[in-house]
């Protein structure tokens, strides 16, 4: 097997002249008219055999087992241990040799089984994205709604197919219904792609989907060309055939909820080709169209990867309320202050500021005035969970009932010395307590052979609490991933807030962290593809006022029983009140916005 194919791949197919249309077809740098015929030749005799794949799946069943903390507790779960999941992928693996490209796909469809939304697999050798005029799209109900487009690629496509000028660009817009996708309605096409999603619950694989059946890096189309049938404005129907095409500047593997979550942006990769640029609606952007006193933060000292603080104030129903939306808890503490740095651009400069400094500012303004806050959390893709649950305790009432963070550990083998490196690396003077107990869970564990350590509950002593006391509701939908999941589950159980829009993605399983992620990882023996394995869990956890605690100045904590603590993964926290956006939300979130006044 030529291992070594996948790095000429995009060069030759970027070689290859169209069929989509005779002439040679310029569609700019890193941009080729994708012709599966091509990736087909290319592919014929650099297959892998039936055993080469076998062994792959066996490998990858052995790091899962050695590794991933729900290993046997997904039975409980979703029904299936990881032994059956895997019994399942190797029983369904076929005879017939299978290309890179295809085992890619097989692999997928395997991990997709644990249901778990930070399995992440990526190609080892990078590859281009598959992507047409329609750059995404979003379910209201059942129905498949255009969210983004790319207007210059659609203007680029009415020039090779010959028609008039705004024949593609006036009918691909936001807003409009796509009712059938080659040949087949929307929903039909959508559950084709679901079994290569691996997500913690239902809702987070369809808002996945919505976008790759548009933007493919797996599962690569069958055909040139993709058929449309859309439902216009005005009930009439409009039927297109769009080219699929190469993307091989995006360099990156990546779902959509990571490339937010880890700061990176499609215009950011897009060299000097700007014809694959997306315009429309973003699931989870902000939510107001104009805030007074309005500033925006950043993790760097660059706007390319999109703001991960905002604070403002909007009008509603003639009365003011306190907007604050966080994008994500990505940020590493840093070794002087402030803590979490942040920054504001102010013109062509940046202005340094920290993470929590700048939310509890705001809130100061917001219990002055006694304006509601609305904290919004839909497109939060997690991270550091001390930063979350320090964000928390700004809106925490300490005469009510005191919630801590909670994490069990695999203690299987290929889990220990990640987190065995991450407990010798802890600042005994902010987290001695914590440090022993977590010494202590590992001995009982090893005791007692379990596969994960008992709960260690924790909060920081000098966390402020109580700046905010008045009502907070907690925007939250499937792009409320890990931190996100759990700081929403932190007021759900508290009734800090009301927490209103959809369902959360519904994570519960992660990896052991401290400001920088950490996990085991596993590449294949063909050194193919590379997967992350979450190692331990998380929670939040409510404890009585009288519970008796291990504590010094700067923390507190108590050990539970594994068992005496439900797992939050494959259970998305459930809003108070539903409320699901429109398709006239896709143009300025005016129903969503309405749905809010009678709680406000």
């Amino acid at each position: 097997m030529r291992i070594g194919v996948m790095l000429f791949l995009v060069g030759a197919l970027l070689g290859c002249q169209s069929k989509v249309d005779q002439n040679t077809v310029n569609l700019g740098e890193n941009l080729a008219v994708y012709n599966p015929d091509d990736l087909d030749k290319l592919l014929e005799d650099k297959k892998l055999t039936e055993d080469q794949r076998k062994t792959s799946i066996e490998a990858l069943r052995t790091a899962f087992k050695a590794s991933y903390v729900g290993y046997d507790l997904k039975k409980t779960l979703i029904g299936k241990s990881g032994d059956e999941i895997f019994d399942e992928c190797l029983k369904d693996t076929t005879t017939a040799p299978m290309s890179t490209v295809e085992f890619y796909d097989e692999v997928r469809k395997c991990l997709a089984r644990i249901q778990d939304t930070h399995i992440a697999v990526s190609k080892i050798i990078t590859s281009a994205k598959i992507i047409t005029g329609i750059a995404g799209g979003m379910w209201v109900g059942d129905q498949l709604i255009i969210s983004g487009t790319r207007p210059k690629l659609l203007a680029k496509f009415e020039e090779l197919a010959g028609v008039p000028e705004g024949t593609y660009t006036k009918a691909f817009k936001v807003g409009v219904q796509v009712e059938e996708i080659d040949g087949r309605p929307a929903l039909e096409a959508a559950q084709e792609l679901e079994p290569y999603i691996s997500g913690s619950s239902r809702l987070a694989v369809r808002a996945d989907v919505s976008e790759y059946l548009f933007t493919r890096t797996f599962h690569y189309p069958k055909n040139a060309k993709i058929d449309l049938k859309l439902r216009l404005e005005d009930g009439s129907t409009f039927q297109a055939t769009l080219p699929w095409v190469i993307w091989s500047g995006t360099g990156s593997l990546e779902p959509k909820s990571e490339l937010v979550r880890r700061g990176l942006s499609e215009s950011s990769k897009l060299g000097a080709n700007t014809l694959p640029k997306r315009e429309g609606f973003e699931d989870g952007s902000e939510l107001f169209k104009t805030l007074i006193n309005r500033h925006e933060y950043h993790s760097s000292q660059t706007t390319d990867s999109g703001s991960i603080v905002v604070t403002g104030y909007a009008e509603l129903n003639k009365q003011m309320h306190c907007y604050l939306q966080i994008s994500g808890f990505s940020l590493s503490e840093g070794t002087e202050p402030p803590r979490y740095p942040i920054y504001e651009p102010t013109g062509d400069k940046f202005l340094k500021a920290g993470f929590i400094d700048v939310i509890k500012t705001h809130l100061q303004t917001c219990e002055a005035f006694k304006a509601n806050v609305i904290l919004d959390l839909r497109s939060n893709g997690g991270g550091t969970s001390r930063l979350a649950a320090e964000m928390f305790s700004l809106f925490e009432n300490t005469s009510g009932p005191l919630i801590y963070q909670g994490r069990s550990h695999s203690t299987r083998p290929g889990a220990l010395p990640v987190i065995f490196d991450y407990l010798s690396e802890l600042d005994p003077k902010k987290t001695k307590v914590e440090a022993e107990m977590y010494l202590k869970v590992f001995q009982e564990a090893q005791a007692t052979q379990s596969q994960t350590t008992a709960w260690v509950l924790e909060r920081q002593a000098k966390f402020e609490t109580g700046i905010f006391n008045g009502k907070v509701l907690v925007l939250t939908g499937p792009q409320c991933v890990s931190a996100c999941d759990n700081s929403v589950r932190r007021f759900k159980a508290t009734g800090r807030g009301t927490i209103v829009g959809e369902a959360t993605n519904g994570t519960g399983f992660g990896f052991i962290s401290d400001g920088e992620e950490g996990g085991a990882y596993f590449r294949d023996p063909f050194n193919l593809y590379l997967v992350s394995i979450p190692n331990s869990a998380f929670q939040s956890h409510v404890l009585p006022t009288n519970t008796v605690f291990i504590e010094d100045e700067v923390q507190k904590g108590l050990i539970v029983p594994f068992d005496q603590i439900p797992l939050l993964e494959n259970h998305p926290t459930i809003p108070d009140v539903e409320i699901k956006l429109t398709r006239k939300d896709l143009l300025g979130y005016e129903d969503y916005l309405q749905a809010l006044v009678p709680l406000l």
